[in-house]
């Protein structure tokens, strides 16, 4: 994957399942305790080109490591988003910072942090 600074999606979706499709996190696990509740998310914009959705992780948040099912950003509004791809290593992605990955990317995004982060996921879908 290549972290850059700067098939269609279901119109109804349960937030973790959101998450999975989103990120790629098909078989995320998430450590005992890190979330009381799914992690809240919305819809913030959608055709048939792309959508766009608003993600909140909880502090210590450690997702899987997966393969990116879409062309897909993040873009951090609050709090820090760690994403660890392979072969790259670690990037830690600040508010108004932007990663990118492309289908394929194997990768895993964690927020090691005491509070939560709050970010914009964008996935371009397939033509």
């Amino acid at each position: 994957m290549v972290l850059e600074r700067s098939s269609a999606v279901p119109p109804r979706v349960i937030p973790r399942l959101l998450v999975a499709l989103s990120l790629g996190w098909a078989l995320m696990t998430i450590p005992a305790g890190a979330l009381a509740e799914e992690p809240p998310s919305r819809l913030v914009f959608d055709n048939p080109r792309m959508a766009v959705f608003e993600l909140t992780l909880p502090a210590g948040f450690d997702g899987e490591v997966h393969t990116a099912p879409f062309d897909e950003g993040a873009y951090v509004l609050d709090g820090e988003l760690t994403v660890i791809t392979v072969p790259s290593g670690r990037e830690v992605v600040r508010p108004g910072q932007w990663a990118w990955a492309a289908k394929g990317t194997i990768h895993k995004t964690a927020n090691p942090t005491a509070r939560p982060t709050r970010f914009l996921v964008i996935i371009l879908k397939e033509p």
